[in-house]
């Protein structure tokens, strides 16, 4: 488990994801979607990001629920400053 801790602190294990990796998780798309439809009905203010990873998640509920304030959670060192820059 430490191994994979650490690794999630490494600048090219993190590039590695963002770059290749995350597009081939399945239904990716449809999973935001199927979220941003749920939450269209009763629309977030203030929501928690646990494991943001680079703040993806969270950047696209913001862009669709512009009044919303997210708070963003990650150990990853480079995960988070990804999400800052995004």
């Amino acid at each position: 488990m430490q191994h994979t801790q650490s690794a999630w602190k490494n600048d090219h294990t993190v590039s590695f994801y963002l770059e290749g990796t995350r597009q081939s998780i399945p239904f990716a798309a449809e999973h935001l979607l199927l979220l941003e439809q749920l939450l269209a009905q009763h629309p977030p203010r203030l929501f928690l990001d646990l494991g943001c990873g680079d703040g993806i998640l969270s950047h696209y509920l913001m862009d669709r629920f512009p009044h919303s304030q997210a708070v963003l959670v990650d150990f990853s060192g480079p995960m988070l400053e990804k999400a800052g820059q995004r």
